[in-house]
């Protein structure tokens, strides 16, 4: 997706990704520790819409 948007112009676009090693865990809890849970990516698409 991102590639087909890079020619666009006033796109912005925000990546929400594993930043760090990540670790065993349960899916919720790593989604959660990473940042990618589904209220994180709800709150990234909020701030977006701000913009």
């Amino acid at each position: 997706v991102l590639s087909a948007l890079a020619l666009e112009r006033d796109v912005v676009v925000r990546h929400l990704c594993v930043r760090e090693v990540p670790r065993s865990g349960a899916p919720d809890q790593l989604l959660h520790q990473h940042g990618l849970s589904a209220p994180h990516v709800a709150g990234a698409a909020r701030l977006l819409l701000q913009a």
